[in-house]
């Protein structure tokens, strides 16, 4: 690595930090580091920058997620426009309890393992 590149590199982390100390104090600065060695990411962006660009991700996977089990219902198992409707319905009123934190995501991995006997890992 040269050294202009790491100096760039610090200097990009010296203006992120003292943006991050102007929006939110020093405890918002804290939460970063905190956030940041915990999960390994080291972007150019702040942790809400972050949240903002993956939303569209999430939503993407999620609405691929649902395409994918209504055609499965469709080919497989022979679901009707009803049937699959209805699914697709709940499906959305599950996400929704998710979203606002009514039910957590690993409370859902708990129940898939125990009355299903299937072992599932969400990635971050």
């Amino acid at each position: 690595m040269k050294v202009n590149d790491l100096m760039t590199g610090r200097n990009q982390g010296m203006a992120m930090a003292l943006k991050i100390v102007r929006d939110g104090g020093i405890e918002a600065l804290e939460k970063e580091i905190e956030y940041r060695n915990l999960t390994g990411v080291s972007l150019n962006i702040t942790r809400p920058e972050l949240e903002q660009a993956t939303t569209a991700i999430r939503l993407r996977a999620t609405e691929v997620a649902i395409a994918i089990s209504l055609i499965t219902l469709l080919d497989e198992f022979c679901f009707s426009k009803y049937q699959a409707r209805r699914y697709k319905e709940v499906f959305d009123q599950q996400v929704d309890r998710v979203l606002n934190d009514e039910v957590t995501l690993n409370d859902y991995l708990k129940r898939i393992s125990r009355d299903l006997d299937i072992k599932m890992v969400i990635r971050d």
